[in-house]
């Protein structure tokens, strides 16, 4: 818009000095020829100013695309190491449950062959005593016999120092012979020990 006024402006002066005589005419000439330079090279460093902004403000429109990007970038990365530490917590605790349900296992299971090999054990001795007897001391004793007639439904209890069949039975609603029968007890002083577990037989 500027361009064009200027140069209506020195048409104009052209058009005005150029009626009282011919000897101005050069001189006019050389001064529209000079200002038409001039804004030639005005021309030239507005477009470079020109194309320079252009530049400026699509670096500008870049460097904005790449800070969002990157900030949306660190919050998706901050939001799956929360939920990568969170995962790792929780299969933390499911581990440590799962092992210290298979260590109580491990242990009843562990628990249970020993007391068995015990029995074993304590039978086979009671039977090595019977046959090294002396047979000058009558006739051997009956082996004890076990009635099935007791509740199959009941719990499993860890004896304790000072307990008795009949204590144990009023304690856990059971009858002597179900806990003796349930667990071929012969003589209760010498078969039942402290931390042993039993079968208390219980009715319905």
């Amino acid at each position: 818009m500027i361009d064009r006024r200027l140069l209506v402006f020195i048409s104009l002066l052209f058009l005005t000095f150029t009626a009282p005589g011919q000897s101005s005419t050069s001189d006019l000439r050389k001064q529209v020829a000079d200002l038409t330079q001039d804004m030639n090279a005005m021309r030239g460093v507005l477009g470079s100013l020109r194309i320079g902004m252009e530049n400026l403000q699509r670096e500008n429109v870049q460097l904005r695309a790449a800070i969002k990007q990157a900030t949306a970038s660190s919050a998706a990365e901050g939001s799956m190491l929360r939920q990568v530490d969170a995962r790792l917590a929780s299969l933390k605790a499911e581990l440590l449950k799962e092992d210290a349900e298979t260590r109580r296992e491990v242990i009843a299971s562990v628990k249970k062959q020993i007391d068995s090999l015990a029995a074993q054990v304590e039978s086979s001795l009671r039977k090595i005593a019977g046959a090294t007897a002396p047979s000058g001391s009558g006739s051997a004793a009956p082996p004890p016999s076990f009635s099935e007639d007791y509740p199959k439904n009941g719990i499993m209890y860890l004896v304790e120092s000072g307990d008795t069949l009949s204590g144990i039975a009023v304690k856990l609603g059971s009858r002597v012979s179900w806990i003796r029968n349930a667990n071929k007890i012969v003589d209760a002083a010498r078969d039942l020990r402290a931390g042993e577990t039993i079968f208390v037989p219980q009715s319905e």
